[in-house]
């Protein structure tokens, strides 16, 4: 990773296209990170079902072993329609959307936050999927 520039030798305009640039590579490897979890995750469980297979439920040494993250444990069958997979939109009028998810009544999973340059709330669906409901990025404006 490089050393940030002499800061008092740029211009307001420069420190602004650095702070998108940096913001646009720190999204990146956000991304790439949720991908290695859900990576992790899958490797996990397969390991515990192996283990669980050779050692029985009783004797199991896999306590420790965390299979979950924010979204619950992946690969388990028992788990509800929906666990391990995220739906997640863009909507152009996010407050109009938040107060349509309120009127509905909708379960709420994480209220309104802020990620990456944009406003959130996740939610589930009647079918239990979890659905991400985000509003408009300053980082892909729209035309």
């Amino acid at each position: 990773m490089e050393a940030l520039p002499d800061l008092g030798t740029l211009s307001d305009q420069e420190l602004r296209d650095l702070i998108r640039e940096l913001m646009v590579q720190e999204h990146k490897v956000s991304y790439e990170r949720r991908l290695l979890h859900g990576k992790i995750d899958i490797l996990r469980a397969e390991l515990q079902a192996r283990l669980q297979k050779q050692v029985g439920e009783e004797d199991s040494p896999l306590h420790d072993v965390d299979v979950e993250d924010h979204h619950g444990p992946l690969a388990d069958p028992d788990q509800p329609l929906g666990n391990g997979f995220l739906l997640w939109f863009e909507v152009a009028e996010f407050a109009h959307t938040v107060a349509q998810v309120r009127e509905a009544d909708a379960t709420v999973v994480r209220d309104v936050h802020p990620n990456a340059g944009q406003q959130e709330i996740w939610v589930r669906d009647p079918d239990g999927y979890l659905v991400v409901l985000a509003g408009p990025s300053e980082y892909r404006p729209r035309a």
